[in-house]
């Protein structure tokens, strides 16, 4: 059958995405007899200025509730926000004085009748934020309302838009938090911070340096004006993976007692094998050629990411590199994909190894790979 032009393949799709489209607002229509008006969103807006790091403010908001007379109007127990900073109380203030907190509450006693208002407490807490000057930036956040018609419901949301920024008594240059990625568990990892006085014409007094968990250890230098501050960080050997923590030392300032520097990373083994250790060629003809890989990662950055072949004997140390041939390609990273070739001249019913990986030719061995397949029975 000839296919028709295309533009009439653009009518159709055009008639189609219309029949759609009343199809769907018929549909919107029936399941709810109270549309959203499309006015857009009621916008309460405030303006914390520039806090001081270590402090807290709160400022209590009054947020318009949606006009309903059919049913319900129910407010949410909880204030979304897209700040970590930020915390949001949501209270109802009664006709008859008495104020109720909504979080946890059911809907039944979140339920705003005639007379009542909605409070929002918004408190902006920048006690855990890091040691750096913020600019005055613009944040968001939202509360939602139900509207209960009986046999219906729609949602409304009123938007809360909050503008503020940090002034850090303490700069920590050049960061104020200490991710050290991935630290093989054969290496130390050591950086130097600065901290810097940003209040003019008040002297901090430099307390005792407190660091968690054991890994970390932490001091400081004094030079003159400035002021350093040591971290090194030693993995140990228990099987603690992901590091999180925290270094803090005394100011001797009144709000700001301690500055805090959060410290992450993840402590590993220097060599990493993708998927696995092993190079398993499972059941198979041995007079058949098969290929195995694995990725191998060597998270020693004091090393060149690369391999060359040291050697693959059986398991009674015999030579086994004349069945096999191996190469290398380097992936991202210090990643590098072993690639291992069985050539097909092996006799007997078991396949047991071991492929051992150097830096050089003739280097010292660094990475073990496991070989292991079964002959088809005759």
């Amino acid at each position: 059958m000839a296919r028709p032009p295309l533009i009439l393949l653009a009518l159709y799709a055009a008639a189609a995405m219309t029949a759609s489209c009343f199809l769907s607002c018929d549909q919107a229509a029936a399941s709810d007899p109270n549309p959203a008006p499309s006015s857009g969103p009621v916008i309460i807006y405030h303006d914390y200025g520039i806090l001081d790091l270590g402090t807290r403010e709160s400022q209590d908001l009054e947020i318009p509730v949606p006009k309903h007379d059919k049913g319900d109007v129910i407010v949410e127990d909880s204030f979304r926000g897209n700040c970590s900073c930020i915390i949001g109380m949501v209270m109802i203030h009664r006709k008859d004085g008495t104020k109720t907190v909504a979080y946890g509450l059911p809907a039944d006693q979140r339920v705003v009748g005639d007379g009542d208002r909605v409070v929002l407490r918004l408190t902006l807490d920048t006690r855990n934020e890091e040691a750096t000057d913020v600019p005055k930036l613009e944040s968001r956040g939202y509360l939602g309302f139900q509207l209960n018609t009986g046999e219906f419901a729609r949602y409304e949301s009123v938007v809360i838009r909050f503008d503020y920024g940090i002034r850090t008594p303490i700069k920590v240059s050049p960061v104020a938090h200490i991710d050290f990625g991935e630290l093989p568990r054969s290496r130390k990892y050591h950086q130097v911070l600065e901290l810097i006085n940003n209040i003019e014409g008040q002297k901090i007094v430099w307390g005792a340096v407190h660091a968690s968990p054991r890994s970390i250890s932490a001091r400081l230098e004094h030079d003159g004006d400035k002021t350093r501050l040591h971290v090194t960080i030693t993995p140990h050997s228990e099987p603690m993976r992901q590091v999180r923590g925290l270094i803090a030392i005394g100011t001797g300032l009144d709000h700001f007692t301690d500055l805090k520097i959060p410290v992450s990373g993840m402590f590993c083994g220097d060599i990493q094998y993708m998927p696995a250790e092993t190079l398993a060629y499972d059941l198979f003809d041995f007079t058949k050629k098969k290929v195995q890989f694995v990725n191998v990662v060597d998270h020693d950055t004091t090393r060149p990411p690369g391999f060359v072949l040291h050697g693959i004997k059986d398991s009674h140390g015999n030579d086994m590199s004349e069945h096999f041939d191996v190469s290398f390609k380097p992936l991202s990273g210090r990643q590098t994909r072993v690639i291992v070739k069985y050539l097909g001249t092996m006799g007997g019913m078991r396949m047991v190894g071991e492929l051992t990986l150097a830096k050089v030719q003739g280097g010292e061995q660094i990475a073990r790979l496991t070989i292991s397949g079964h002959n088809t029975p005759k």
